[in-house]
């Protein structure tokens, strides 16, 4: 029996072209938008509508598209064909900017096929955020993807053309060559929330990389290169150091500059150290007990509260008070600015 011919969408009226978009799913859409400048505005005009979330996961070369009931994924492979196994998918061809590609498709799932596929996920960052008419939101670096491996910084030089900042992005750096996370940073110096899983330093980047770390949140899993040095550029807005090497000197010394009015963006402090009690961290800084402070409204049952040592307010020199809690074993700090 032979299959129906497909209905040539672009030559009905604009109503009943409404009507059938309506019922398609996001990734016919993104399908049709493929098929021709003219099919691309069409859809972009029916998705203007809804709200949508773009994210990028670079091991798999997956990028995600999300709102508040759906969660279409879109692969970048390289080749020409990959089969499914029950065989139950839809083929398709597509275009952007010109540059032809495979597509098959299964449910909320497409797996995109490029000659090269970082030109292949580059593209379609370009295509899918003029589509949804959105910013790609987050990213999750990671140098086990080929692709980074082989041209670490293509892709976010790519991300940053397109647009001004990224709002999250977390990184896992264990395989390359120690002078590309310098260069790796200053690509991400706009990102609002910065997450670094894990980062395999070497002497090059910690002898040479004197940079100012400015975002709204900076946490680090595994901040065994964190130095006194280092720790005092970082004027972020929450900072959060897990497994560091520090020591209560080197907090002594951070607390002492935002003392002085250094760090005015800083609201939250957390640093996992070693041998961290009130009478070494405060050596030389006036301060108050203050049994009365929490952690926040928020943290009020929070564990990390009921084995704080009491609470003390030092006050820094425009009057602004901060509050420090330090953990009864001595092993980590939290440090709340009250503004």
């Amino acid at each position: 029996m032979s299959r129906t011919k497909p209905i040539p969408l672009l030559k009905l009226p604009d109503l009943m072209l409404e009507m059938v978009l309506a019922r398609a799913t996001v990734a016919e859409k993104f399908s049709i938008s493929t098929c021709s400048q003219n099919s691309f505005q069409i859809v972009k005009d029916q998705l203007h509508r809804e709200k949508f979330k773009l994210s990028l996961e670079t091991e798999k070369a997956a990028i995600y598209i999300t709102s508040t009931d759906l969660k279409l994924t879109i692969i970048a492979d390289k080749g020409k064909w990959y089969e499914f196994e029950d065989g139950q998918e839809e083929n398709h061809k597509g275009y952007i900017q010109g540059t032809r590609f495979n597509q098959k498709s299964r449910g909320s799932f497409i797996r995109t096929f490029w000659a090269d596929r970082n030109s292949g996920v580059k593209l379609l960052l370009g295509h899918l955020t003029r589509l949804f008419s959105t910013p790609i939101d987050s990213v999750f670096y990671s140098d086990f993807s080929e692709m980074i491996y082989n041209d670490p910084l293509d892709i976010l030089k790519s991300i940053n053309n397109l647009q001004d900042s990224l709002q999250t992005v977390a990184l896992h750096l264990t395989r390359l060559p120690d002078d590309y996370y310098g260069k790796i940073f200053n690509e991400l110096q706009f990102v609002k929330n910065l997450h670094i899983r894990h980062l395999a330093t070497g002497n090059y980047f910690e002898d040479n990389d004197q940079r100012i770390w400015k975002h709204d949140e900076l946490k680090i899993d595994d901040g065994y290169w964190i130095t006194t040095g280092r720790l005092l550029t970082m004027n972020c807005k929450i900072l959060i150091i897990e497994e560091s090497n520090l020591f209560a000197p080197d907090i002594n010394k951070y607390l002492k500059y935002w003392v002085r009015g250094s760090f005015p963006n800083l609201e939250q402090l957390y640093i996992n150290g070693n041998g961290l009690t009130v009478s070494r961290v405060l050596v030389g800084i006036k301060h108050l007990s203050n049994p009365g402070r929490v952690l926040g409204v928020q943290d009020r049952n929070d564990y990390r509260r009921k084995r704080s040592t009491t609470p003390v307010d030092i006050r820094r020199c425009d009057g602004t008070i901060g509050t420090l809690f330090i953990s009864k074993g001595n092993y980590d700090v939290n440090f709340i600015v009250w503004k």
